[in-house]
Parts: structure tokens; C-alpha cells; sequence
């Protein structure tokens, strides 16, 4: 029969109270942890002590630190901000007053200021393309000889053709100068200018047997001349009691020459601007 061992027993027995009296340890520490944890502010604790001021140790005198070193760093922006839209509104309210107490315009200064309304022809008068602005006399001297001219009948100085209306003239103005105008528009065409002191030589406007334009000073000396294209099939008679070739200005102020076409047998009429080269002032 097995023998009871004593001090077995009381190493078992011994073991076992160290078992219980670790677990009793370790929940003792738990309990302790626990009560520690509570006694801990939460995280939004420390948020809201913050942002309500409440700030206290380290954290607090940091925040406060940085605070005054963002109000140092932009504290010179806000100050010139500050002051240039002072200056802005200033100005505004000075300008604002200025408009208001600005007296309205009288009528003479409106009507000195008011534009004044100019000719749409061109105004040089240099050479024989140029359009310048008849002028108010220029014509107060000229004598119309009607509406036609025959080869070899003299056109004298301040002498035209003129339309028989609409104030068209064709002819010497009293400087020399063979001209084409528009009275109603203030419009000259210079078809031959005469030079200083040339035109004090100029005598006569000729249209030639043949066409030719000529321009002669009182000797019959030819001091200009310009001929059609057509040359010499362009030859004088006499066709229906017409005296050919001669010239006529329209009611249109169109200036034709008419001449007897002996190849095509038959009266021609063209404009002087189609068959005198050089000789373009308008609209053909």
C-alpha cells in the first residue's frame, strides 16, 4: 500500500497559493490602469480648453507664441492695404464732387465745339490728277459759250462749256489751268495745270482738226496738247450741218467727243476719259 508523502504535499499546496496570489496581482493592476485612465481629459477636452482660451503649461504658451508671430509677420501688409484703400476712396469721393459741381456747357461753347462739316472731294491741287475744292470767286468771272465746240473755234481763259444744267463746266479757268468742274459738289479736275508764270502766256483752249487737245499762248505757240487714240481716222467735215469733230458736255457732265467714222460709216460719240489717255477724273 503506497505511503502518503507529506512533503509533497506541501510543495503543491505551496504552488498553488502563488498562482492565486498572481492573479490577484495582475487584477489589481488592471483595476489601477482603469482608474488612471479616467482621471485622463479627453482629446476634445484639450481641443475645446484650447480654443476657449483655456490653455495652460507648455501647450498653451506655444500657441500663444505663434499667434503674436503671424500678427508681427502680416502686421505691415494689413497697414499698407489699409492705407492705399483709404487713398482709393478718397479719390473717389473728391471725383464724384468734382463732376457734380461742374457747371453744364453753354450754348456758344456748344456751338463753337460742334464740328464743322467739310467737302467729301479731295482738296489738293498740285497736279493734273489732283481734285481741289473750287473756291468761292473762282467762277464769279466765267462766261459760258454753250454746250458745244467745233474743231479750230478758240476757248479762251475764264471761258467753258457748260452743261445746260447741274453747273458742269469744261473749259480755261482764270489761272491757265484747262479744267473739268462740279460747281454743285465744289469739285475741279485739272486736266492741264499751268506752271508760274506760264500761265500768264495762256491764250486759248483748241480742239484740232483731227482731236487733238491744245492748249497756245497768244502767238498760236502750242504750250500742251494730248491726242485721242483713234489719230488721224478722226478727220474734219461736214455731216448734217454738223461741223465735225467737236465736243459737247452732257446734262450729266459727261464731255463726248463726236466725230464721223469714215471705215464704219457712221457718227461716233466717246467719252474723252475712254480716248484721251490720262485724262480721268471720275467714273467713265
Amino acid at each position: 500500500m503506497p505511503t502518503y508523502d507529506r512533503d509533497y504535499d506541501r510543495e503543491y499546496e505551496g504552488d498553488y497559493d502563488t498562482e492565486g496570489q498572481e492573479d490577484a496581482r495582475l487584477k489589481g493592476g488592471r483595476a489601477a490602469d482603469r482608474a488612471f485612465a479616467a482621471s485622463l481629459p479627453s482629446a476634445v477636452q484639450v481641443q475645446n480648453s484650447i480654443t476657449m482660451g483655456d490653455v495652460s503649461g507648455s501647450t498653451g504658451e506655444s500657441y500663444i507664441t505663434l499667434m503674436k508671430g503671424a500678427w508681427q509677420e502680416n502686421k505691415r501688409r494689413m497697414v499698407i492695404i489699409l492705407s492705399v484703400a483709404l487713398v482709393l476712396a478718397v479719390v473717389s469721393i473728391s471725383l464724384a464732387l468734382s463732376i457734380d459741381r461742374k457747371p453744364a456747357p453753354s450754348v456758344a461753347q456748344s456751338a463753337v465745339s460742334a464740328p464743322v462739316a467739310t467737302s467729301v472731294e479731295p482738296s489738293t491741287e498740285t497736279t493734273n490728277d489732283s481734285a481741289p475744292t473750287v473756291t468761292e470767286d473762282q467762277f464769279a468771272n466765267k462766261q459760258c459759250v454753250g454746250n458745244t465746240l467745233t474743231h479750230l473755234e478758240p476757248l479762251k481763259v475764264n471761258q467753258y462749256l457748260c452743261s445746260k444744267v447741274n453747273n458742269y463746266l469744261f473749259g480755261l479757268d482764270a489761272q491757265g489751268n484747262l479744267i473739268w468742274a462740279n460747281q454743285d459738289s465744289n469739285f475741279i479736275h485739272k486736266i492741264f495745270q499751268a506752271s508760274n508764270p506760264d500761265y500768264y502766256q495762256v491764250d486759248h483752249f483748241l480742239l484740232g482738226s483731227h482731236g487733238k487737245f491744245e492748249v497756245k499762248d497768244a502767238i498760236d505757240q502750242t504750250m500742251w496738247e494730248k491726242q485721242q487714240i483713234y489719230g488721224n481716222n478722226v478727220k474734219p467735215m461736214h455731216q448734217n450741218n454738223q461741223s465735225l469733230p467737236y465736243l459737247s458736255i452732257h446734262t450729266d457732265g459727261v464731255v463726248v467727243l463726236k466725230w464721223y467714222n469714215e471705215t464704219t460709216g457712221r457718227l461716233e460719240e466717246h467719252n474723252i476719259q475712254k480716248i484721251y489717255p490720262g485724262v480721268v477724273w471720275g467714273e467713265l
